[in-house]
């Protein structure tokens, strides 16, 4: 069986403010994409800019950090992230994904 269809995310973009303190491994977005196929879709963060601070889980398309943030460093990162379906060939969609970081002040 092959699929038909590509995915399709819900959104070209996503945009969401998160502050620097956010905890790091709990997701604060999650993405999805849906397809006309049965066959299960798997996400992955493809590039961008400041991509290393963040990790995307492969199946359920949850957002979260991967490492610190500081908004010192940099205040908005841009994500480019993958669905792509199981099956082969693979069929995929893309979205960006804005993350602009909120401060907090610092005593």
């Amino acid at each position: 069986d092959f699929p038909d269809n590509k995915p399709v995310f819900h959104e070209l973009e996503y945009t969401i403010s998160i502050h620097e303190n956010q905890s790091v491994d709990v997701p604060f977005l999650t993405l999805q994409a849906c397809t006309a196929d049965s066959f299960p879709l798997f996400y992955s963060i493809i590039g961008g800019q400041g991509e290393v601070n963040f990790a995307i889980n492969m199946t359920s398309g949850e957002i979260s950090l991967a490492s610190a943030l500081n908004y010192e460093l940099r205040t908005i990162h841009r994500l480019t992230v993958r669905a792509g379906s199981s099956g082969q060939p693979s069929l995929c969609d893309y979205t960006t994904v804005i993350i602009n970081v909120l401060n907090v002040g610092e005593q």
